[in-house]
C-alpha cells in the first residue's frame, strides 16, 4: 500500500485498491525493524532530537499565540524561555533525579503550556500595551511555570538544590523578586496583583458536611490547593496531565474533586461573565485584550460564549437523563423477561402434570383411591422438565 499502486494485499489473497486521494504518513521512533522493501517505498525524513533541539517547538508555540499579543511581546517571551530554560535543563539532567524519565522537549512543551495557562488567568492585563508595561506579569507567570514544568517531576532530595539553582538563575529576571521565606514551590501568581504570593492565602475555610461520605471528604491544605490549581489550569487549557505520587496520598480524591468542581461550574454559569470566563481564559486572557477598541467584538464574544455555555450545559444534562432512562428501561425489560420465563416454565410444568394425572386416571381408574393419590403425588413431584430457553444473566434480575 506504500508504493504508487496503493494496493493493499491481504493475507487471504484479496487485493484492496485505495482511493487516489488517500496518502499515509507514518511517524516512527527508528527503522530497526524496517525491511529494505519498506524503506525503498517510503520517502524518509529523519530528524535527530540532538540536532533539532526543543527551540523549534517554542517558536512554533509562540507563533500560534493570539493575534492581539504584540510581536515584541512574543519575541520577549521566546528570548526569556531560551535564556533561562537552557541552563535549567542541563542542571536537571546532571544534578537531579526525576520520578519519571522525561525529555528536554517534553519539559519545554510543559513549560509553554503552563506558562500560557498562567497568563490566561491574569486579570487587568492589556496585551496590546508595550512590553515594558507587561514585564511584571510576564516574569511572575514565567517563574511559576518554570518551577512546576521543570521541577515538578523531581524527587524530594532534589527540591532544595533546584530551588537554590532557580533563585540564582532567575535573579536578573526583570520586575520580579522571588521571596526568600519558602521554596519556589510555595508561591503562585496572584491574578490581580500579578505578584508571587504564598499558597496559604488561597486555602479556603473547611466546612464539615455530615451528609458527605467520609471517603470523599477533602480537607484543604497547601498541597491540595496548589495541585488542584495546576491540574485545573491545564485541564481548562486542554492539556493532558499526569499526576504522580505513592499509594494513598489522595490522587484519585483530588482529581475527582477538581473534575466535579469544573462540571458544577460549567453547569451553573447562567450569566455572561461567568459563562465566558473559561473560554476567555483558554484564549490567553482575551478579556484584557480589548484595550483601545470600542468593545463591540467583546460583546459579541460574550454573547457567543454565553449561548454556547448554556447549550453545552443543557446538552450535558439531557444526555445524562437519557442515559439514566435507558438504564432504567433496560433493567425493567430484564426483570419482565425473567418473570415471563418463570411464568412460562410454571405453566408448562402445570400442563404436564395435568396430562400425567389424566393418563393415570385413565389407565388405573378401577384401582383404589389410595393408589390414585400415590400416583398423582409422584407425577406432581417428578413432572416434566421446564422447556429449554435462554438462561438469565447473573445481572439480569434472575431472582424475579
Amino acid at each position: 500500500v506504500l508504493d504508487d499502486t496503493k494496493t493493499l494485499c491481504v493475507a487471504n489473497g484479496e487485493r484492496i485498491k485505495l482511493n487516489p486521494n488517500l496518502n499515509m504518513v507514518f511517524e516512527v521512533e527508528d527503522l530497526a525493524v524496517a525491511s529494505p522493501a519498506t524503506v525503498s517505498r517510503c520517502g524518509m525524513v529523519y530528524m535527530d532530537t540532538v540536532d533539532l533541539g526543543w527551540m523549534p517547538f517554542v517558536r512554533t508555540w509562540a507563533a500560534q499565540l493570539p493575534s492581539y499579543v504584540r510581536q515584541e511581546v512574543v519575541d520577549h517571551i521566546v528570548c526569556m524561555i531560551e535564556k533561562y530554560v537552557t541552563p535549567a535543563l542541563a542542571f536537571v539532567r546532571e544534578q537531579c533525579q526525576q520520578h519519571v524519565s522525561s525529555t528536554d522537549l517534553g519539559m519545554a512543551s510543559s513549560l509553554c503550556h503552563l506558562y500560557q495557562a498562567t497568563l490566561a488567568r491574569l486579570q487587568g492585563v492589556d496585551w496590546t500595551a508595550h512590553v515594558d508595561t507587561l514585564t511584571t506579569a510576564l516574569s511572575s507567570a514565567f517563574v511559576f511555570a518554570y518551577a512546576w514544568a521543570l521541577g515538578g517531576n523531581l524527587s524530594e532530595s532534589c527540591v532544595e538544590d533546584f530551588d537554590s539553582f532557580a533563585r540564582e538563575t532567575l535573579e536578573d529576571l526583570p520586575s520580579v523578586r522571588i521571596p526568600g521565606a519558602r521554596t519556589i514551590y510555595h508561591y503562585f501568581v496572584d491574578p490581580h496583583a500579578h505578584a508571587l504570593t504564598l499558597w496559604e492565602s488561597k486555602i479556603p475555610k473547611f466546612v464539615y458536611d455530615p451528609k458527605q461520605p467520609f471517603m470523599s471528604i477533602l480537607v484543604p491544605t497547601v498541597d491540595t490547593v496548589r495541585y488542584s490549581l495546576v491540574l485545573e489550569m491545564l485541564i481548562e487549557s486542554k492539556v493532558p496531565v499526569l499526576m504522580l505520587g505513592v499509594t494513598g496520598v489522595g490522587k484519585s480524591v483530588l482529581i475527582d474533586s477538581v473534575l466535579n468542581r469544573l462540571c458544577h461550574d460549567s453547569a451553573a454559569a447562567p450569566d455572561a461573565d461567568e459563562a465566558t470566563g473559561a473560554s476567555r481564559r483558554r484564549r490567553l486572557g482575551g478579556a484584557q485584550a480589548a484595550g483601545g477598541g470600542d468593545g463591540s467584538d467583546d460583546e459579541e464574544d460574550e454573547d457567543d460564549g454565553n449561548g454556547s455555555g448554556d447549550k453545552g450545559a443543557t446538552a450535558g444534562l439531557n444526555a445524562l437523563n437519557e442515559l439514566r432512562n435507558m438504564a432504567a428501561r433496560e433493567a425493567s425489560g430484564r426483570r419482565s423477561s425473567a418473570m415471563g420465563e418463570a411464568i412460562s416454565a410454571s405453566l408448562y410444568a402445570s400442563a404436564g402434570n395435568m396430562r400425567a394425572l389424566q393418563d393415570v386416571s385413565g389407565d388405573e381408574g378401577g384401582d383404589g383411591h389410595g393408589d390414585g393419590e400415590g400416583q398423582r403425588a409422584g407425577s406432581s413431584a417428578g413432572g416434566p422438565p421446564a422447556p429449554p430457553g435462554p438462561r438469565p444473566h447473573p445481572s439480569g434480575g434472575g431472582g424475579a
